[in-house]
């Protein structure tokens, strides 16, 4: 770009026109950081977590499974989840609609439970507590925040424990679905786990998806902050649809 030289940014949309202007450090800086594309399948998958979020509470809550690859965007489609469902603050208590949570690597119940409380903000010292004091305080403090659904990432870190330990984790998920009478949302890599538990299984739904039109491809090329068009920069044009197969 030649210093004083009018510059068509005609082949930008207009929300990237004020970044294209920006030096060139701070474009790549803009660039490198995370953002929202809203394909069609991924729209999609907030669609159906928009349903069950809004379920009356009742005895048999239903469940959902997003799954897919490695690096496919189920994180992310959970975390535009979370911030259009942010916590609010009230002047006795806070509130949080969306609790999320990652699966720790190593799956034992009482790293679990720590794991929630601390996505709660109510630090605990395990040692200084008995299971079963944790999870009555879990529940009591869900309770009080008034958590809608319980969405747990890379849910498939349960396969790292025995067949014992998948067992055990299957019932406390079921356990805490029935006690809170919320949704659960399990996000992770293909796996029939999940599935294999009868308990579960006929509660959650995990539809196979495929990339259709509407991919990122083409919205991500148009907000890009280049100065001139990407054909003009000797860059070629092709459609990376084909790297979004399955997000759930």
């Amino acid at each position: 770009m030649v210093i004083g030289e009018p510059v068509d940014l005609a082949h930008l949309h207009p929300s990237a026109h004020r970044v294209a202007m920006l030096p060139a450090a701070e474009r790549v800086r803009h660039v490198r950081a995370d953002r929202w594309i809203g394909y069609t399948r991924a729209t999609d998958a907030l669609g159906q977590l928009e349903q069950l979020l809004a379920m009356p509470s009742k005895q048999r809550m239903p469940n959902l499974l997003l799954i897919g690859p490695t690096n496919n965007g189920k994180s992310m489609i959970i975390e535009k989840f979370r911030r259009d469902h942010p916590p609010i603050s009230h002047t006795d208590r806070e509130e949080i609609p969306v609790l999320a949570v990652q699966m720790p690597s190593e799956p034992s119940v009482l790293r679990f439970y720590v794991a929630l409380l601390s996505a709660l903000g109510a630090p605990v010292r395990p040692r200084a507590r008995r299971l079963a004091d944790l999870e009555e305080l879990v529940l009591r403090l869900c309770r009080a925040c008034g958590v809608r659904m319980l969405v747990i990432d890379e849910l498939h870190n349960v396969l790292g424990g025995r067949s014992n330990v998948q067992r055990e984790f299957l019932n406390l998920l079921r356990f805490l679905g029935n006690s809170l009478r919320i949704p659960l949302v399990g996000v992770g890599i293909v796996t029939p786990t999940w599935r294999s538990a009868p308990t579960t299984s006929s509660r959650t739904g995990s539809p196979h998806w495929r990339c259709r039109a509407g991919n990122p491809g083409t919205k991500r090329a148009r907000c890009w902050p280049a100065s001139r068009p990407r054909s003009r920069c000797g860059a070629p044009r092709r459609s990376r649809a084909r790297r979004w197969r399955a997000i759930c």
